[in-house]
């Protein structure tokens, strides 16, 4: 649920509180926060490592695999990465084999990064047969990236783009052709229920329409997927939304 460590500060308190009644056992329950994040790194955590390398070899013999990494944004941290290989027993397998922050977003930076992880965790290099990440100049430029410094080193590396970013471009570069500008439709939309007393009145029109009221989505222009949810959604609103604002 993407919970802090530092809930457990409180959470512990609240339910000694609410397990009075079961004696010494609610009242000597003890997790805080340093408790709970060392159970996570010493328990689970290294278990869930070794099915991965479990997975990553056959009759004892390793397998080829992929490296995958994305700079997942928390504040201003950047998180990095991941494997996927591929076996006759589970087919295709994607596996967390290390999470860890980066504040080198270079290429020299992220390969250092994605080295150690592998040095750190197990697999060996020898066995990556593929790079896989977000199609930046960072990752996939023609002279200098994440993948011509991996490339030096694994003559035969593959190059596996996201083809989500690639439909994605694909379908943006379309909607530039659109005699309408979507996206500005959309947030025009979207601005009818920031306040509370918008929505209401948006909402009461519904009511009027007799047609059933859904959440106006937001979009944002810097995350690529929330066009589609969006317009969507201004599509199953649109007997009202069109009423609403030709009326």
């Amino acid at each position: 649920h993407n919970l802090s460590y530092s809930n457990l500060d409180c959470g512990v308190k609240l339910m000694q509180k609410i397990f009075n009644d079961s004696g010494s056992i609610g009242k000597k329950l003890s997790c805080g926060r340093t408790k709970a994040e060392s159970l996570v790194k010493n328990v689970p955590a290294p278990e869930a490592v070794s099915q991965v390398l479990l997975a990553l070899s056959r009759d004892g013999k390793p397998l080829p695999f992929a490296i995958q990494t994305d700079a997942s944004n928390k504040g201003n941290r950047k998180m990095f990465p991941a494997v996927q290989c591929f076996t006759p027993q589970n087919g295709l397998l994607n596996r967390m084999i290390d999470f860890v922050e980066n504040p080198h977003e270079s290429a020299n930076g992220i390969v250092k990064r994605i080295t150690n992880s592998l040095e750190n965790v197990g697999p060996s290099s020898d066995n990556v047969s593929a790079f896989s990440a977000d199609n930046t100049n960072v990752n996939y430029g023609v002279h200098n990236s994440v993948y011509t410094d991996l490339h030096k080193k694994h003559k035969n590396l593959l190059q596996g783009n996201c083809r989500a970013h690639i439909v994605h471009n694909t379908v943006r570069h379309a909607v530039n052709e659109l005699s309408v500008d979507i996206e500005t439709v959309v947030l025009k939309e979207y601005g009818f229920s920031v306040s509370a007393k918008g929505r209401e009145n948006f909402k009461e029109f519904f009511d009027f329409l007799d047609v059933q009221w859904r959440e106006i989505l937001w979009h944002v222009a810097t995350r690529w997927l929330s066009l589609n949810p969006a317009v969507s959604r201004m599509l199953q609103n649109w007997v009202a939304v069109k009423s609403y604002f030709i009326c």
